[in-house]
C-alpha cells in the first residue's frame, strides 16, 4: 500500500526504513519518505509508534539494579 503519495513510498518502504533505525519523521525524510505535502505524517508517526511498541514488548521490561 502506498503511504506517501508525493514520494511513492509504500508501507514496506516505511517499515524497512524504520527497521534500519529511522525513529522520527525527519529521519524518514532523509530516507526519501514524507516531508512534502504532509498528508502521510500521521500514518508515518503511527507506524513509528507501532514498531517502537513491538520492540518494547519483544525486549520485555528493563530491570534496574541498585548501584
Amino acid at each position: 500500500m502506498i503511504v506517501c503519495n508525493c514520494r511513492g513510498a509504500s508501507d514496506r518502504d516505511v517499515d524497512a526504513a524504520i527497521q534500519r533505525g529511522a525513529a522520527c519523521l525527519s529521519e524518514l525524510e532523509r530516507c526519501g519518505i514524507g516531508g512534502d505535502c504532509g498528508s502521510c505524517a500521521d500514518m508515518l508517526r503511527e507506524m513509528i509508534r507501532r514498531t517502537a511498541a513491538i520492540r518494547r514488548n519483544a525486549v520485555g521490561p528493563v530491570i534496574l539494579s541498585p548501584a
